[in-house]
């Protein structure tokens, strides 16, 4: 699975909904599968980059896996409630990219837990207008420990860190053999 299956996966629900295919009951089920699958799917993928396997979670990883999961389940009443007002499905489509971007989120968690004492670099992400905080953390370079205990990660809303709030960020970290960047990330939260 990867991020555009995930958003597929969600697509699918809210158009199976919206048309009527599926029952609230079946869409609330529909959507929280796709979540689970492809949240876990992330944090699969992030923690991989580290050398971690899924059979080699620690409890601190587990717990922060289900508690990504669990806070999206509390958004599936209101995206039923968008359905249910009959807004346009290209307009839910895009509330869904919000959606979407817990992906990459749930792999930047699984990175700056799991790569603890590995080297993660902030890249920014490919969006036409960045925020003023992003420009100034990319290519900045922390252990995963350092990014985890600062609370700064990129698509992670809402993120008090980040001008943008983390919403529609784009940004990534990533594994990196560069020095360290030596002082503070340089953002207050």
């Amino acid at each position: 699975m990867s991020v555009s299956s995930y958003q597929a996966g969600l697509r699918s629900a809210v158009r199976g909904f919206y048309n009527g295919v599926l029952t609230y009951g079946q869409f609330v089920n529909a959507l929280e599968s796709a979540v689970k699958r492809g949240l876990t799917q992330a944090f699969i993928e992030g923690a991989k980059e580290c050398g971690i396997k899924q059979d080699e979670f620690t409890d601190k990883e587990l717990d922060a896996l289900t508690d990504a999961i669990e806070n999206e389940y509390e958004y599936i009443g209101g995206l039923a409630a968008g359905i249910e007002e009959s807004e346009k499905l290209a307009a839910l489509y895009s509330r869904l990219d919000k959606w979407t971007n817990r992906y990459t989120d749930v792999v930047n968690r699984a990175k700056t837990l799991a790569c603890t004492d590995e080297k993660l670099e902030w890249e920014l992400g490919a969006t036409e207008k960045h925020c003023n905080t992003c420009p100034r953390l990319h290519g900045k370079v922390k252990r995963g420990s350092q990014w985890e205990k600062a609370g700064v990660h990129p698509q992670r809303p809402p993120n008090a860190c980040l001008e943008c709030g983390g919403w529609e960020c784009k940004c990534r970290l990533r594994r990196t053999d560069k020095a360290i960047s030596r002082g503070s990330l340089g953002v207050s939260c």
